[in-house]
């Protein structure tokens, strides 16, 4: 019998390592917050938006069996039961961690399951959970002693058993349902298909530490934005023929179109996904933001804003026209798998596809739940015999999982011996299976030389796919790429403008003191000396005015160039004796422009740090660079055009 002595210092040994190992949990975590039933959150409104959505369709109005939600109230309360308890909040998430399926190699995150395999896979979800995981990665290795721990409830096992698609329709399980539409929901965010393992970190950890772990910006957004499910508008419902096909289907649309937290910052140069392509978006600028827009679906969505200490973000304008995609798409398939569910269970003896597997003909074969053999489930070797457990091998010599190798539109294993094994990846309808890998069907051939295009100043070939080739004509210093041919530039040297380089300057600025934003609308606004492209000019295009000033002249000891993380006291606020410059009335600037010469405004954020709201001005009159905010009206602007 245990003492007393030793039983408290197990409760607190434990404590301890709860206290240790919590802020590294899936904390509600690895998915959409699940909510209770008394306080429902994301996973189970999404549920209910899906519910309402399949009982407008003609197929509710046409299929009796589908009334039984209406009829039975419980039947909700249970699809929305099994919506919170697949993530298995008792034993703090276990299940979550086989939420994940990476898009593009089908994977799931340390070794778990993905949720492709999930969905069908009852031996796993009946099975114990395979702590010795948590040891694959050196972030991940508290959890195992935490889990164990936790799962001594459960005897090590999966907390609430059997709830795959073959359980939910045999049994004609409405709670199996609801865990079933929480995996097509985890499916609708990014980090799930780009298999971004993450945790109740703050913002500031995920910039500066190198845990694998961090919350997911996307599922804050949607927990704190419930009141938004009003701006999801389901439009389509579309039909599937399995259940797989429909997970399919979420996992490849948000995975091509989206960025998640950690993959996004990967845009610029270590990114491993071949979509969303950095070519195929198109920019736009709101204010002093830049945000990339892909098409979906016919729409110019934002799914990223240039950022400040990460290459790009996803910000709140990104995250409420990502939850208006991606929610209504959840909402969408949702409803396709509850329609699906109906026509599975109507008949008295449904035929469950892929219900076991069993030895015939030497190889293991897939079998319905009504004993009808299916598709190969693994070939046995020449060196191998076929039993109810599987392919059993008679000679060693040959290693098995070799290598992938495409055979019949699938990616099956092959041992060393050259000779086929399982199926290692399964295709889609619309997918082909190429070099071991199930991919998208490639496009048609692109015609060369098909148009021509202006990029970089110059006239280049494209493709017919839209791709830029070779150069087709080499626009010359005094040229610019207009309508896709090199025209001689419009803007010259006059009482009105002034060119260096490739910048038309005003000659004589507005001398009009106004806040930054007046200073963008004025630009953007004014019609002058024959054109209407003006803009405020960036902190670097001001400093090639300089003259007579060395500190602030373009490579000068001021080191202010473009964004605020610069020390940029000192050498830029030293300044020049004032008004004793080279240019007009004493300005540090080209004696080819005129006019007032005080503070200019730039577009360049500037300021003491990411979160102080300013740009970037120089005080020709006494040689200095400093910031400004917005609203300081002091600064004059002197408008620029690309030439």
């Amino acid at each position: 019998m245990k003492s007393a002595t030793s039983s408290r210092f197990k409760k607190k040994a434990l404590s301890l390592l709860f206290a240790a190992v919590t802020t590294l949990l899936p904390s509600s975590a690895s998915s959409h917050e699940p909510g209770t039933e008394q306080n429902p959150l994301t996973h189970p409104q999404l549920t209910s938006r899906s519910v309402e959505f399949y009982q407008q369709s003609d197929d509710y109005n046409q299929d009796p069996a589908g009334h039984e939600i209406k009829n039975n109230p419980q039947r909700l309360k249970d699809i929305i039961h099994g919506t919170i308890f697949e993530d298995s909040p008792q034993a703090h998430f276990i299940r979550a961690y086989n939420h994940f399926t990476d898009f593009e190699n089908a994977n799931g995150i340390l070794g778990f399951p993905s949720s492709r395999e999930w969905l069908h896979d009852k031996d796993a979800q009946l099975g114990d959970v395979p702590t010795n995981n948590f040891l694959n990665q050196s972030w991940s290795i508290p959890l195992k002693g935490f889990y164990d721990s936790v799962l001594e409830e459960y005897q090590g096992a999966y907390p609430e058993g059997d709830h795959t698609w073959e359980h939910a329709v045999s049994q004609q399980s409405f709670e199996s349902l609801g865990h079933i539409l929480h995996l097509i929901q985890d499916a609708s965010v990014p980090a799930h298909v780009r298999n971004d393992a993450h945790a109740g970190f703050p913002e500031w950890v995920r910039l500066f530490s190198t845990t694998d772990l961090h919350d997911d910006s996307y599922e804050i957004w949607a927990k704190n934005n419930l009141p938004l499910l009003s701006e999801l508008h389901p439009a389509q419902m579309p039909q599937y023929q399995s259940i797989t096909d429909i997970l399919n289907a979420m996992i490849e649309f948000t995975g091509k179109n989206f960025f998640s937290d950690d993959s996004v910052g990967s845009f610029f140069g270590n990114n491993s996904y071949t979509s969303p392509d950095p070519d195929t978006l198109t920019q736009r600028r709101d204010g002093l933001r830049v945000y990339y827009y892909r098409q979906i679906e016919g729409e110019e969505i934002p799914i990223a804003r240039r950022g400040y200490l990460r290459p790009l973000v996803l910000d709140d304008t990104v995250l409420r026209e990502q939850w208006k995609v991606l929610g209504t798409k959840a909402v969408e398939l949702g409803a396709s798998a509850i329609q699906l569910y109906f026509k599975a269970t109507e008949s008295a003896d449904p035929c469950i596809d892929h219900a076991t597997i069993q030895c015939h003909d030497g190889d293991m074969y897939w079998i319905d739940s009504c004993g009808n053999v299916q598709d190969v489930a693994q070939y046995c070797t020449d060196n191998e015999d076929c039993d109810n457990e599987g392919c059993v091998g008679i000679n060693p010599a040959c290693d098995t999982h070799a290598y992938q190798e495409c055979n019949q539109g699938q990616v099956y294993w092959k041992n060393s011996c050259g000779e086929l094994e399982e199926i290692a990846e399964r295709c889609t309808a619309n997918q082909d299976c190429e070099n071991a890998r199930c991919v998208a069907p490639q496009p048609p051939q692109c015609q060369s030389h098909a148009d021509r295009i202006c990029s970089n100043s110059d006239v280049y070939w494209q493709d017919s796919c839209g791709n830029l080739e070779g150069i087709a004509q080499d626009c010359l210093e005094n040229e610019s790429c207009t309508d896709n041919s090199c025209v001689r530039r419009s803007c010259i040297n006059n009482q009105e403008t002034y060119v260096e380089g490739n910048l038309c300057w005003q000659k004589v600025p507005t001398n009009q003191q106004m806040t930054s934003r007046q200073a963008i609308q004025h630009c953007e606004n004014l019609a002058y000396a024959n054109f209407s492209d003006w803009r405020v000019p960036t902190i670097r295009e001001l400093r090639t005015l300089v003259r007579g000033c060395p500190d602030i002249e373009i490579g000068g000891a001021c080191p202010v160039y473009s964004g605020p993380d610069v020390d940029w006291n000192g050498d830029c606020t030293n300044g020049c004796p004032e008004a004793s410059g080279p240019g007009d009335n004493g300005c540090y600037m080209t004696i080819s422009v005129q006019g007032p010469c005080g503070g200019t405004w730039s577009s360049s954020q500037g300021g003491g740090g990411p979160f102080e709201v300013g740009v970037w001005a120089l005080n020709y009159q006494r040689g200095i660079i400093t910031y400004s905010l917005l609203n300081y009206q002091n600064p004059i602007v002197r408008c620029v055009r690309d030439d």
